[in-house]
């Protein structure tokens, strides 16, 4: 099933995960920096997880407290 969609990013907080494959970090912290010019008050966690393996617990237990995760896989 598809996640609901945000109601707005005021005082939002956004996971960007990125696979670790080339690009993929660079890509989400353009678009990390293009959302954030129109919400200066959203939050924005980084992870970084190997393509290969589950991300580790800790991470997967900090997204859940996110609004939204976006997920970058990149070649």
């Amino acid at each position: 099933a598809r996640a609901p969609s945000l109601d707005g990013l005021a005082q939002k907080k956004i996971a960007w995960l990125a696979n670790q494959q080339a690009n993929a970090a660079p890509l989400l912290a353009s678009a990390a920096a293009l959302l954030g010019s129109h919400a200066p008050d959203l939050a924005h966690y980084f992870y970084s997880t190997n393509a290969t393996k589950p991300a580790p617990d800790a991470v997967m237990a900090h997204l859940q407290t996110c609004d939204a995760v976006v997920l970058a896989i990149a070649d």
